[in-house]
């Protein structure tokens, strides 16, 4: 940089040099916008341990968080659009709500759906860490469970959520089929 600046009068090269916007040193943890020489902020913000993107006002486009190990694309405040956060866990947000795919693999548990329940909460988990895999509907285990560690299998309402726990299970370990009605 310094070899753009050797020769030139300040007066004829400031404008195109970018500076923090507070005209101070750059803060360790909070972002501060990046201008040029003018003073026009650019989409840019800088910490110590962040880099992200700013868009007319909004925080569109890229967050890094270096400190948390957190790295976002998209809306990353979540106010009306959609998110992918890359960390331990990745997932999809759509208008703050947990949505689409999560993985987490720090927990082995990886889920698939609106697992929010922001609309319907019908949703597919699977556990690797306990061996299950569970569909969900409104936040309640619905439809289909197989519990591979213990090797039963359900399908059907056995929470007793909708149906009144109209259900078939399978204990292969123990040799037993069932069917349940109510709680019968």
């Amino acid at each position: 940089m310094s070899s753009a600046l050797t020769g030139n009068k300040i007066k004829d090269s400031y404008q195109a040099l970018l500076k923090i916007g507070t005209n101070g040193s750059l803060d360790p943890t909070t972002a501060i916008a990046i201008s040029d020489g003018l003073g026009n902020d650019t989409p840019l913000k800088l910490a110590g341990d962040k880099l992200l993107t700013n868009y007319l006002g909004n925080d569109v486009g890229l967050k890094l968080d270096f400190a948390n190990f957190l790295y976002q694309l998209g809306d990353y405040n979540g106010s009306n659009a959609s998110i992918l956060v890359l960390q331990t866990y990745i997932g999809g947000i759509y208008q703050g709500n947990d949505l689409g795919i999560g993985l987490d693999f720090g927990n082995n548990y990886y889920k698939l759906g609106d697992f929010s329940s922001a609309n319907n909460g019908t949703n597919l988990n699977v556990d690797d860490g306990n061996q299950v895999i569970t569909s969900y509907r409104n936040g309640n285990e619905n439809g289909l469970k197989l519990d591979l560690a213990n090797l039963k299998y359900f399908l059907g309402d056995f929470t007793g959520y909708v149906g009144g726990g109209t259900n078939l299970s399978v204990d292969a370990d123990n040799a037993i089929i069932k069917t349940q009605n109510q709680v019968n």
